[in-house]
């Protein structure tokens, strides 16, 4: 019984991984623009110029149409592409792409039907990655997956409502906070229900995130103007420092919350499993806990903000930036947002046992009672 259980788990799992990516990888009849596959491409690599770097090879592709009227024709189409394939791009066998009919040759068009590849067809790659987090999600966690999923799809909407709303520039310190508010409370209620090791994570998330949003201010208070300009995605009709500081709030929030939950979920195993404990031995569990958290946290938030950040300066150094002029200028913005989440991951240690403790004083007893 217990085999024939875990066959059909499994089973359910490779359904869920195999049936959304079969049916987008076939669904080009929904869509309105041409569609073709790729059934054959030959590649040749063209003679390096005098001076150049980059290798440049010339493909000619067989594109079969997958959908209108003209389903099942086959067109011939030139493609040419570089190493470093940088504004060009290398097809293969097997690939659906979007087309363009009846272009004009000066605008790219190719052939009699002035054939054109406007872009690679996607769909059918996010429903494998998003079917295979979601398999996942059910093998490891079990019917937990279904809450996780739906904290990150509530989460996801929240996003995507509050950036039409950012993008009309309407009262954006209050947009940040209602969307922090949200995030937390949501998100740890969602995951956890209503719990007093909730209540202790949205108390010292939020506690933690205006602790760290009050000492930036401070800091730039007493330090003077920072150039914003220098932000790459700075624009003079944009308010760039406010756009800046809610960046900060969101990127600080994950790490966050996973100390603040982490910290309660400690304390409040302590209180189940013991019933009563003095102070002191549950201060001494929080440092156990958070010396392994903290590090650990702090380099994830170091090397997403520097795998983030990477191919830009490669591009700008590349260009002639030397590495002093980047970190005194563009770089300084990760810099500080590295800075300001490591504070906040640390801070939230403290903070968190803080309500922790608080939220359970009544099991709590004094040394040596």
């Amino acid at each position: 019984m217990f085999i024939s259980k875990r066959f059909l788990k499994y089973l359910i799992i490779l359904v869920i991984l195999i049936i959304p990516t079969v049916v987008t990888f076939n669904d080009c009849k929904l869509y309105k623009e041409p569609i073709g596959s790729i059934t054959a491409a030959h590649t040749e690599k063209m003679p390096l110029k005098h001076g150049a770097s980059d290798q440049t090879y010339k493909q000619t592709l067989t594109i079969k149409l997958m959908n209108t009227s003209d389903v099942g024709n086959s067109y011939k189409y030139k493609n040419s592409y570089t190493t470093s394939q940088f504004a060009t791009t290398q097809y293969r066998k097997g690939q659906c792409v979007f087309l363009k009919m009846n272009v004009a040759a000066k605008n790219g068009g190719y052939g009699e039907n002035g054939l054109k590849i406007i872009g690679q067809k996607y769909d059918y790659i996010w429903a494998f990655m998003i079917s295979l987090l979601v398999c996942l999600l059910f093998a490891i966690a079990g019917r937990r997956a279904v809450l996780i999923i739906a904290s990150l799809s509530m989460n996801l909407i929240v996003f995507a409502l509050g950036m039409q709303k950012i993008i009309r520039f309407k009262d954006l310190g209050l947009l940040t906070l209602c969307m922090t508010s949200i995030f937390i409370v949501a998100s740890l209620i969602l995951l956890y229900g209503f719990s007093k090791k909730s209540l202790g994570a949205i108390l010292s998330s939020s506690t933690t995130v205006l602790m760290v949003f009050g000492l930036y201010m401070l800091i730039v208070h007493f330090s003077g103007r920072i150039e914003y300009e220098y932000i790459d995605y700075a624009n003079i009709s944009e308010p760039i420092e406010q756009l800046y500081i809610s960046s900060l709030i969101f990127s600080l929030l994950g790490a966050v919350m996973d100390v603040s939950i982490t910290i309660n979920a400690t304390v409040n195993e302590i209180m189940k499993k013991a019933g009563q404990s003095t102070l002191p031995n549950i201060v001494k569990s929080i440092k156990g806990v958070s010396n392994d958290i903290m590090g650990t946290m702090i380099n994830v938030m170091l090397f997403t903000f520097v795998g983030d950040e990477i191919p830009i300066y490669i591009l700008k150094m590349s260009n002639g930036y030397d590495i002093i002029t980047l970190f005194s200028n563009g770089a300084v913005f990760e810099i500080i947002r590295l800075l300001i989440g490591a504070i906040g991951i640390v801070l939230a240690v403290p903070v968190s046992g803080f309500f922790a403790v608080i939220l359970r004083h009544k099991m709590i007893v004094k040394k040596g009672a």
